[in-house]
């Protein structure tokens, strides 16, 4: 009776005997084939990466800051500033735009009276080209935008 050849399929289940680099030999010395994660590397880098990008996320899960002013106010990065000017011009004041490129602040004037609301810039910085910009009727509103150096208005 001639013996039959073992195959793979033959040690499912069996426990390597001795190992070597991409390799598994049983008590037999028969070769076991082992199929290999040849993409470990790349789970490690886009662990990393995931890691890397959460304070994005955060950031990005709670976008806006809203707050009620009713006085002069330096808005801060992710501000949604709702105002009300109904005594005195109110005075709201961006912070830098430096290194906070794509960030926004919105401003919104609520009440309807005559008196506005001055938007200003910090260390000479610009809204599209004005170092400031004037809210003037009720329930108008202006998102600005940095461009890393200056303001725009979305």
């Amino acid at each position: 009776m001639a013996s039959a050849k073992i195959t793979f399929a033959d040690k499912v289940g069996i426990i390597p005997k001795e190992t070597r680099i991409n390799q598994v030999w049983d008590d037999d010395v028969n070769e076991i084939k082992t199929k290999h994660n040849f993409n470990a590397n790349l789970i490690d880098v886009n662990t990393t990466a995931i890691a890397t990008n959460v304070s994005d996320i955060a950031l990005k899960a709670n976008k806006h800051n809203i707050v009620i002013k009713s006085a002069d106010y330096t808005a801060i990065i992710n501000d949604y500033v709702l105002v009300s000017a109904t005594t005195v011009d109110i005075t709201i004041t961006l912070p830098t735009a430096v290194g906070v490129g794509g960030q926004e602040i919105n401003i919104t004037k609520m009440d309807a009276t005559a008196f506005n609301i001055i938007v200003n810039t910090s260390a000479s910085q610009t809204i599209i080209g004005n170092l400031t910009d004037t809210i003037s009727k009720q329930w108008t509103n202006a998102t600005f935008v940095s461009t890393g150096s200056n303001w725009v208005i979305k």
